[in-house]
């Protein structure tokens, strides 16, 4: 299996920088553009099969544009949501440090806040790995979703992303993400909030 990852194109809150997790937001025309673009980049070097998507409406969105120009069908994974930052969603970074005295939000490892917590975020990122694998073992997906579970991905391909834009892709090293490898790490928990893990 062959998974490329996409980020939603940009919203409204991403371009004030608010805080969006689980909420709905919709894409800008700005964000359409960014999709719209990446398929272009993505068709000179990928034959997908499917197209796959986090269930929220920004990804939704995306996928849909993906879905209209590569023609292919579209699938939701629920695993592959946002993750949940509970009260510190709808908020600008300035009104979470000034609420909550917390300077970088995706740093939260447990349930303060409402915040899910890296270890169930990882948990249910394998889930969603592992049902790919076996549905399209042999196929080419392409993924879209959201920041935060981008790097987190990415960490558990042994990948550092910092940051990826609004449209921004990339294709996950599958290699160690096999299911001995992701049992491993989750018997492992000071492995699982290793910095190389899940980076924020």
């Amino acid at each position: 299996m062959n998974l490329v990852v996409m980020r939603h194109g940009e919203t409204d809150w991403n371009r004030c920088g608010r805080m969006q997790g689980q909420l709905e937001t919709s894409l800008n025309q700005t964000g359409y553009e960014q999709i719209r673009n990446a398929c272009r980049k993505l068709f000179q070097r990928y034959a997908f099969a499917r197209i796959l998507s986090s269930p929220l409406l920004r990804a939704r969105q995306s996928a849909m544009v993906c879905g209209d120009y590569f023609q292919l069908p579209i699938e939701f994974v629920q695993q592959f949501s946002e993750r949940r930052f509970g009260l510190l969603e709808g908020k600008t970074r300035e009104e979470i440090y000034e609420q909550f005295q917390v300077s970088h939000p995706e740093e939260i490892s447990d349930t303060r806040f409402g915040v899910e917590s890296m270890d169930r975020l990882v948990e249910r990122l394998v889930s969603g790995l592992e049902y790919l694998h076996a549905q399209y073992a042999d196929e080419t997906l392409l993924l879209l979703t959201h920041g935060s579970i981008i790097r987190c991905l990415a960490g558990l391909g042994g990948q550092n992303i910092d940051r990826i834009g609004n449209g921004g892709f990339f294709e996950l090293d599958l290699g160690r993400i096999r299911k001995g490898y992701v049992r491993q790490l989750l018997g492992e928990r000071d492995v699982l909030l290793h910095p190389g893990i899940c980076k924020p």
